[in-house]
């Protein structure tokens, strides 16, 4: 029942208006038009994307990054 709620489109918009991440409910999209569909941070242009990167998962990698995280949080306090 949660996730039919949140698919409403009117509730879908006020979450992205609260969050303000990019969503793919055309209702809610479509409830919002221009100010949806020609905002930049939600839609960059190509050439934006282009030079943008992705996250990767690290595997076992990540162990490290959350070791070095911890001993730059902690060193701070």
């Amino acid at each position: 029942m949660l996730i039919d709620f949140l698919c409403e489109p009117e509730i879908a918009m006020q979450n992205y208006e609260y969050v303000g991440y990019a969503i793919p409910n055309m209702g809610a999209i479509e409830l919002m038009g221009e100010e949806y569909t020609d905002s930049m941070v939600s839609n960059p242009p190509e050439e934006v994307l282009e030079r943008c990167e992705v996250f990767r998962h690290l595997g076992d990698d990540v162990k490290v990054y959350d070791r070095i995280w911890t001993e730059i949080i902690t060193s701070l306090f």
